[in-house]
């Protein structure tokens, strides 16, 4: 009986042993299968991670290029566009500065033409009435003849002509009668008219000499002063031209300035 017992005990333990063996057997299987998934899974999830990481570096190495790229190019549109406008402006100053000289140039020259055409007009005028006074002198008394001793023979008609003259050279010189000198000349003649012929006539000629020059200087006197209140009159309106178009200037050129630097600003920010 308990050789049996024995036996069947041997029979199950060797059963349960088989048993066991086979459970481990499938466990060993289980666990390798299940480390083979576990290996596959870390492996698919670390390529996953990998992959994603990469697809993330590279979208941020993208979009900052992207930026870079557009950054590049807003700042090079920007600084062609304020070369562009800086050159405008310079090109405006510029053509600015040229028409204000051409302004200024055809002004003075302009100026210039007028005074030269009025000091001659002046002129012109001032050797007329020269010329005038001249021919009113120049009735002289070329019909007295002196003969080789000094004799005088003078006509009736003669001495009328002589004293018509005379009084003619007297209206002229009206404003020289409180003038001693030419007053003693004007006695002298009277005086001596009858007595001594050839010294009368000088006086007639010295009087009638002294207005004539008397007038010239006076006609040239009104000349020098015109003239001279011609040329100040044209200096002052060509400074104050030429003082007009400077500021007109100045001013154009702080108004571009001003533009330019507040579009430049615009244009940086």
């Amino acid at each position: 009986m308990e050789r049996v017992i024995v036996e069947v005990v041997a029979v199950v333990a060797a059963a349960v042993v088989k048993i066991v063996a086979k459970v481990v057997a499938e466990v060993e299987v289980v666990v390798v299968v299940v480390v083979v998934l576990v290996v596959v899974v870390v492996e698919v999830v670390v390529e996953v991670v990998v992959v994603v990481v990469l697809a993330v570096i590279v979208v941020v190495v993208v979009v900052v290029v992207v930026v870079a790229v557009v950054v590049v190019v807003v700042v090079v549109v920007a600084v062609v566009v304020v070369v562009i406008i800086v050159v405008k402006a310079v090109v405006v100053i510029i053509v600015v500065v040229v028409l204000i000289i051409i302004i200024v140039v055809v002004v003075v020259v302009v100026v210039v033409v007028v005074v030269v055409e009025v000091v001659v007009v002046v002129v012109v005028v001032a050797v007329v009435v020269v010329e005038f006074l001249d021919q009113q002198q120049a009735i002289s008394f070329e019909h007295f003849r002196w003969n080789r001793v000094g004799a005088c023979s003078i006509a009736t008609e003669q001495l009328f002509d002589g004293l018509l003259y005379f009084d003619l050279c007297w209206k002229v010189i009206h404003f020289y009668e409180k003038n001693k000198d030419l007053y003693i000349l004007f006695v002298d003649f009277t005086k001596a008219f009858d007595t001594v012929p050839r010294q009368g006539l000088w006086c007639v000629d010295r009087l009638c000499g002294l207005a004539a020059g008397s007038y010239r200087l006076r006609v040239v006197v009104v000349v020098v002063v015109v003239v001279i209140v011609i040329v100040v009159v044209v200096v002052v309106v060509v400074v104050v031209v030429v003082v007009a178009v400077v500021v007109a200037a100045a001013v154009v050129v702080v108004v571009v300035v001003v533009v330019l630097a507040v579009v430049v600003l615009v244009a940086v920010q």
